[in-house]
């Protein structure tokens, strides 16, 4: 289900992580195994049209994985913009390609307020560029 070095995040269990994986390195189930409670991802539109996360999560729970998220919720970052101040409040929150998200003053008003766990999944860091990487580390530097 999953390999060593994936399992070692798991286990460490922060309730801040930023997933500097690459491209198939299992970011996603990574996320879902670290979330807990009411979980909200927040994911480019087209993974939402396609149903990816809650398909990736029924894969894990076929598997035999035991998960602690006690509801699922995917909607895209444009909903997110939209609709922030009226979401209730979510455990865990995954934030799905997170160098796409750089106007995240809601993403991080939204975490403090409701106390919430946070995943951010990056690309390699070879794929973002000097000022989104500047971007990323004050974004993470704000919620920790």
């Amino acid at each position: 289900m999953f390999y060593s070095h994936q399992k070692k995040i798991i286990d460490e269990d922060k309730k801040h992580t930023g997933l500097w994986l690459g491209t198939g390195s299992a970011k996603t189930r990574i996320a879902l195994a670290m979330a807990c409670g009411n979980t909200l991802v927040i994911a480019p539109k087209t993974q939402v049209e396609d149903g990816n996360w809650e398909r990736e999560f029924k894969l894990l729970l076929k598997e035999g994985f035991v998960s602690k998220i006690s509801d699922l919720r995917v909607i895209s970052k444009e909903t997110f913009r939209r609709d922030w101040e009226k979401l209730s409040g979510a455990m865990t929150v995954i934030v799905d390609e997170a160098h796409t998200c750089l106007g995240a003053t809601p993403n991080i008003r939204y975490v403090k307020k409701h106390h919430s766990f946070l995943r951010l999944l990056f690309p390699t860091l070879k794929d973002i560029d000097r000022k989104d990487s500047i971007l990323l580390r004050l974004l993470l530097c704000a919620v920790l």
